[in-house]
């Protein structure tokens, strides 16, 4: 899963444990309802702040074409961009 929110908490219980942002790649180990367990952060992440990795891009995209406006769109789709390792794309958003 890619996280497509800043500051995306990660709890185990009401503690949080980590805080990550747009681009992470996580590995999801067990789904509680709308949780999912990210074992290596030892915490749980809400599912609304992560999608499939491969429908990252497209989401970003159609947050875009929503409103072509949007510089922070564009931003969070770069961060996807550079943690994927494309960089030229990027820099190019």
């Amino acid at each position: 899963m890619t996280v497509v929110h800043w500051d995306t908490a990660l709890k185990a219980g009401d503690k949080i444990v980590a805080t990550v942002g747009v681009g992470t790649n996580l590995e999801v180990d067990k789904v509680n309802g709308d949780w999912l367990w990210i074992a290596a952060y030892k915490g749980y992440v809400k599912r609304a702040d992560v999608v499939p990795y491969d429908q990252a891009v497209q989401h970003f995209t159609a947050k875009i074409r929503v409103n072509p406006a949007s510089s922070s769109a564009y931003h969070d789709r770069a961060c996807v961009w550079d943690a994927r390792g494309e960089h030229d794309i990027a820099i190019k958003d």
